[in-house]
């Protein structure tokens, strides 16, 4: 007895997991095709006097002949196109980071033809501004992307930039399609900037494989025809067969800012007791870098060309003539052309020589510090 129980327990689960599946598909289910016919025949059964007699079958114009040779016709109706589709932000559900310079950067939307017929859809994108509302909450900083195009992955199998076409083709009731707004970053954006977009799916004909229809017309406001008549019913409502949608690219990079000050240390008179900047006094200077981004600088060098009126001072630092201080990390190097990262050629420093020692790299929120002597000549 219990273990009848027991498969009927399950028994009961199974169809229960079954119907939720089965109402799960009717419920994604576009519904009839558009095009369809439906025919329908009444038949009346009826009796006189106590003694059956031949059925009669209906006929749209009416019949009275009993009996199924009659030549009876069917009622019949065709199913109506009715336009319905999603279209939302999908793979990252936030901004997509570049950096200045990246080429081939994308954000991705996903179409879902919801209706019940194969339609095409163009696609129209849209570079925003500050004055547009903003978008997943970051306000667009009035910079723009550069070499914009639109690809739709219609056969999925992935973004294949330069091969996919730029609208949605020959889409099926249920199906789905991803939308890539493909763009390159100008070397010129900066960390924190936002550049937002918009992108416009319109209802197009079916245009067969490979080729996009004309833009679909409703009929709403049309008397009935004997054709399939169009209704637009996108989000569930009456609408115009257009949806939009928004996404944006965030620029993330190193920011830097650069300072140089001057300290007088010492002149031949006053040594370091209130010094005077006179020719024979000693100046130090100390170039900062702070990286405030949020992106690493790698192969940083510092350069500076001084004046014909000062000169570096040798062994300004025991026996080295640059101190770089790299959040931390002391480093002293010497102005020969040598294995360290320093150099003084022809009244120019260089520091993050990248040959034959490694460039400098300045982490993201961290100040690098480079510190010389020159002599006032």
């Amino acid at each position: 007895m219990k273990r009848f129980t027991r498969m009927a327990g399950r028994l009961c689960r199974l169809v229960s997991i079954v119907s939720v599946l089965l109402l799960s598909q009717h419920a994604l289910a576009a519904g009839t095709d558009a095009g369809t016919t439906v025919a329908n025949q009444a038949q009346v059964d009826y009796d006189v006097g106590g003694a059956p007699q031949t059925f009669i079958l209906s006929d749209p114009s009416g019949n009275s002949v009993p009996g199924a040779g009659s030549g009876a016709l069917t009622t019949d109706f065709v199913v109506d196109n009715r336009v319905d589709f999603t279209l939302v932000e999908s793979g990252l559900l936030t901004h997509t980071d570049v950096t200045p310079g990246e080429t081939d950067a994308f954000i991705q939307f996903t179409l879902t033809n919801t209706g019940n017929s194969t339609q095409d859809w163009r696609l129209v994108f849209t570079s925003l501004t500050s004055a547009d509302p903003d978008v997943d909450g970051l306000a667009d900083t009035d910079v723009d992307m550069s070499n914009i195009r639109v690809f739709v992955d219609n056969d999925a199998d992935g973004l294949e930039i330069g091969t996919d076409l730029d609208f949605v083709d020959e889409l099926p009731e249920d199906g789905s399609v991803d939308i890539y707004i493909v763009a390159d970053a100008a070397v010129t954006l900066v960390n924190g900037d936002v550049a937002n977009m918009d992108i416009e799916a319109i209802t197009a004909d079916s245009g067969g494989v490979g080729a996009l229809g004309a833009d679909t017309t409703d009929d709403f406001g049309s008397a009935d025809t004997a054709g399939v008549d169009v209704v637009f019913a996108e989000g569930g409502a009456l609408g115009d067969g257009r949806l939009n949608a928004q996404d944006g690219f965030t620029v993330s990079s190193a920011s830097l800012t650069i300072t140089k000050t001057s300290t007088l240390i010492s002149d031949p008179f006053n040594n370091t007791t209130n010094p005077k900047a006179i020719p024979g006094a000693v100046v130090e200077y100390v170039v900062t870098v702070a990286n405030g981004g949020a992106q690493d600088a790698t192969n940083v060098i510092v350069s500076d060309t001084l004046s014909a009126d000062i000169d570096l001072v040798s062994d300004a630092f025991g026996t080295d003539e640059v101190v770089i201080d790299n959040d931390g990390t002391v480093t002293n190097c010497t102005e020969e052309a040598d294995a360290d990262v320093c150099e003084f050629t022809a009244g120019a420093l260089t520091v993050g020589v990248a040959a034959p020692a490694a460039g400098l790299d300045v982490l993201a929120g961290t100040t690098m510090t480079v510190t010389f002597r020159v002599t006032i000549l």
